[in-house]
């Protein structure tokens, strides 16, 4: 009885990573041979990578990247003319910090979406907001705007 008022408490609360970590812990014999302080850390340590993963789920989705893309698969042929020096530079996300923004140009197929994919989910690893945007749409949003006058 106490176990099921505990985890309707904790949903109640909005702890569900703790209500899970509380679960996982339940199943375990070895649970019971812990300290106190052991237990409850885990549980602090589930609730905390809960939110985490929460938060950046959110982000991914608010970001509307194209593609899953990742800096760490990232081609570096010559023929890409793609700077690691830059991109380890970027791949901080100071340059958003610091209210800059980046601008890929290049031929078609040459991984400009790609990149940009890349250093968006970066930022949400990072914890930032990114949104994703095509410069051709983003143009014929702003032109509407702009008309119904719906443009700050």
């Amino acid at each position: 009885m106490l176990i099921n008022e505990t985890r309707s408490k904790l949903a109640q609360l909005k702890l569900f990573g703790m209500a899970e970590g509380m679960d996982a812990q339940l199943a375990t014999s070895r649970a019971s041979e812990l300290s106190f302080e052991e237990p409850l850390g885990l549980l602090v340590d589930y609730e905390v990578t809960s939110r985490e993963n929460r938060r950046l789920k959110t982000l991914l989705k608010m970001a509307k990247l194209k593609i899953r893309a990742d800096l760490n698969d990232l081609h570096y042929s010559p023929s890409r003319n793609i700077n690691r020096t830059s991109i380890a530079n970027l791949s901080t996300c100071n340059w958003i910090k610091q209210g800059f923004n980046v601008l890929i140009t290049g031929p078609t197929s040459t991984g400009k979406t790609y990149l940009a994919c890349a250093l968006g989910q970066q930022s949400c690893l990072k914890g930032l907001t990114v949104q994703f945007h095509n410069i051709g749409l983003l143009l014929d949003d702003l032109e509407h705007a702009a008309i119904d006058g719906s443009y700050r």
